[in-house]
């Protein structure tokens, strides 16, 4: 993520993108590339993959995140799973007075009936747990 931060906000600002949601963003918690956005007025919410090793300096691969350009604003959604078969983000994105929730699904592994099951529990709790604000 650090190495491509100044090719991915020159593509955002050349196509006028106020809101990106990025997957396989191969960072942890202390990300400088995320930590130099917020400093720049972005917002970032973000979900880096869990280690199996806490102590490494090996890359750690997957993650997700959202940025939005300053004045809009992202609160992270806890929709009360932890799926094994897929990285999940959920995110209310407020611009002026429009809202609106965006889930942001990376699938980790191969496609199989659990996946479809993890899937289908986001889903459902999306639509009937997330409240219009």
């Amino acid at each position: 993520m650090t190495y491509k931060l100044d090719d991915l906000l020159e593509v955002r600002r050349d196509l006028s993108i106020d809101v990106m949601f990025l997957i396989e963003t191969w960072h942890d918690t202390d990300c400088i590339a995320f930590q130099r956005l917020r400093v720049d007025g972005f917002q970032v919410v973000d979900r880096p993959r869990p280690r199996k090793v806490a102590h490494t300096l090996a890359t750690n691969h997957g993650g997700v995140a959202a940025v939005a350009k300053p004045g809009i604003r992202l609160t992270a959604l806890d929709l009360a799973i932890k799926p094994a078969m897929l990285e999940l983000l959920s995110v209310r994105v407020v611009m002026g007075s429009s809202s609106f929730v965006v889930v942001l699904v990376y699938r980790t592994g191969p496609i199989t009936s659990a996946f479809f099951a993890e899937f289908a529990n986001v889903l459902d709790r999306v639509a009937t747990n997330i409240n219009p604000q």
